[in-house]
């Protein structure tokens, strides 16, 4: 009997049918996905490169404007605190005073997209009173441009962004010399950073018990890649007390305090130049110590209630006499007192003991003839077992600042000893100060590096007393020479009073030019800090560094405010304090 397959057959191809259906559907799904997930990874991409190129324009203008700021203050140091820089701008496109201008890109091209960038509101100074002052500004990048298939792309990125006021970042260091830094010889420890502007030549016995920072090279006499240094334990047990304490500050404690020693040394080249205070101009601190109430007084008697610009050591009372506006300030049997800021017009020539927090800004050289000591000083014990009690204690201690437009000199530079006659040598060529046109940074003639050339001022040589016959009355009168810029216009009697060598100083120490001189077993206190260095070690030298410097660490004097009265700020690099993305339409 024969079998019919005819149905199955339609079967088999009904199913095939359905199969080749579904596997078609199954494909252009797949294509389907395919083709959208494409066009998503393309919008995806235009989207990040567009919101890319509105923040590359961000970061551009955020360096511009420190750039530009950072170059207006270094010509007018003295509007620094006011932030004057920021309180003119042009619309909505540039903020700046005239010569000093920064504008913002428009329709500038960035990966392929076109951007613009305008400020969002007004520049706002906060707090509008005092110096701890910052300030905001908010800015608005725009970016716009197509995709790969033709796709319309817009990205607004808006950015609130800081502008603080802070110390000067060289406060940071125990040493810091902008022209190069050289530490060589023996029985030297350094208990902080020290740093340049450019080389930085250290000696292979010298310790130092923090970080060598250099903008150029840094390297070891001898070889080497790092420093000697101690071990937190070493440091606990050999350190004195006046240098910073540890991170750690003792074995109970975990790390966390940024400046304080953490037992290890880095030797580093290449690092990021950092502003020198450009003082040309001390006006802005006349002002500030007349309306604070600056004074320095001595056995209940005051000798500077502001700016001292008065008769000089030689007692001549004349307008011209060459040590008017000078001052010797002499604490070996009554401690000079300080309070505040001080300004002294001519030379300071100092020494002996002082009390008191403040500092002295001078508009020529100061002269350390002696030892120069602290009443009160602050201390750091090693290991601490309560660390913000030090604190607490050491803010109220005795704290004194020596800021010169000229030269810090340590020692009598009349001295026969045969060192001041190295560093004569020494200081006979150095790069000379950069600054703008006519202006003469603390000297009144052109500076080309040679500190024993004349300045064109005159000093004191010595003092006569003169009778004049018709009233025949005494008077006295200082007979002028021509100076030099390491010397004081004061007689040099004063000077040949001092020590040849220095064997302790507690101040912090700013030579607008230079920091020379003479020490020998000596203990500095505070900080070095300068454009050149030439002090000359015969006998072994510490140098400690005051940690309440930084007005963030613990042991910071208790006012900030005070802080950034005393010492030239600078404007930190800006932060970042707010982010968002906005839709087309805010």
């Amino acid at each position: 009997m024969k079998k019919n397959n005819t149905s199955r057959s339609g079967m088999v191809l009904s199913v095939v049918m359905i199969a080749t259906i579904v596997l078609a559907l199954l494909v252009s799904g797949v294509l389907s996905y395919s083709i959208f997930a494409m066009r998503s990874t393309s919008s995806f991409l235009a989207d990040s490169d567009c919101r890319l190129a509105a923040q590359s324009a961000l970061e551009t203008i955020k360096n511009g404007m420190f750039q530009a700021v950072s170059k207006y203050n270094k010509d007018y140091p003295e509007e620094i605190p006011e932030l004057t820089w920021f309180k003119t701008s042009s619309g909505e496109t540039s903020v700046g005073p005239a010569g000093y201008v920064y504008g913002f890109p428009e329709n500038v091209v960035i990966n392929g997209f076109e951007v613009n960038v305008r400020r969002a509101g007004n520049i706002k100074l906060l707090p509008e009173t005092g110096r701890k002052k910052l300030a905001r500004v908010v800015l608005r990048s725009t970016a716009t441009g197509k995709s790969n298939r033709g796709q319309d792309v817009s990205k607004i990125v808006e950015e609130t962004v800081d502008f603080k006021l802070q110390n000067n970042s060289i406060f940071s260091f125990a040493y810091f010399a902008a022209n190069s830094g050289r530490f060589s010889g023996k029985k030297i420890y350094i208990n902080g950073d020290a740093g340049t502007n450019g080389d930085f030549t250290l000696g292979d016995t010298v310790t130092v018990n923090g970080d060598i920072r250099a903008a150029l090279l840094a390297w070891i006499e001898g070889g080497g890649t790092v420093p000697n240094y101690w071990s937190i334990e070493e440091y606990w047990k050999s350190a004195p007390i006046r240098a910073r304490p540890t991170d750690p500050p003792n074995p109970d404690l975990p790390p966390g305090e940024e400046f304080g020693y953490d037992g290890t040394a880095e030797l580093a080249s290449g690092q990021e130049l950092l502003s020198m205070p450009y003082m040309g101009d001390l006006s802005y601190y006349k002002a500030l110590a007349r309306d604070t109430g600056g004074t320095i007084s001595q056995g209940g008697k005051t000798l500077i209630n502001g700016t001292f610009s008065g008769v000089g050591p030689s007692g001549d009372t004349s307008a011209t006499a060459p040590d008017r506006g000078s001052i010797y300030l002499d604490g070996s049997k009554t401690p000079i007192v300080l309070n505040g800021l001080v300004v002294v017009e001519g030379d300071l020539v100092i020494s002996g003991k002082v009390t008191g927090q403040g500092v002295i800004y001078a508009g020529r050289n100061i002269h350390i003839i002696a030892d120069l000591t602290y009443v009160n000083p602050p201390g750091w014990p090693k290991p601490d077992a309560d660390p913000l009690n030090t604190a607490t204690v050491n803010s109220g201690k005795d704290m004194l600042g020596l800021l010169a437009m000229g030269n810090v000199v340590l020692g009598n530079y009349q001295s026969p000893a045969s060192i001041w006659g190295s560093i004569m040598t020494d200081i006979k060529n150095k790069p000379p100060v950069e600054s703008t046109p006519g202006d003469t940074i603390g000297y009144n003639t052109n500076f080309t590096g040679d500190y024993t050339a004349y300045d064109g001022l005159q000093k004191v040589d010595h003092v006569e007393t003169v009778v004049d016959k018709r009233t025949r009355t005494k008077k006295i009168v200082a007979v002028p020479r021509a100076s030099k810029f390491y010397e004081s216009l004061i007689d040099d009697k004063i000077i040949q009073t001092g020590q040849s060598t220095i064997n302790t100083v507690d101040a912090v120490m700013y030579g607008n030019h230079a920091i020379l001189g003479s020490v020998g077993n000596s203990r500095l206190n505070g900080s070095i800090l300068c454009r050149d260095e030439a002090i000359w070690n015969s006998a072994g030298l510490v140098v400690n560094w005051d940690e309440r410097l930084d007005y963030d660490l613990p042991g910071a004097l208790a006012s900030m405010e005070f802080m950034m009265s005393i010492f030239p700020p600078e404007v930190a690099r800006p932060e970042v304090i707010g982010w968002r993305e906005l839709m087309a339409y805010q």
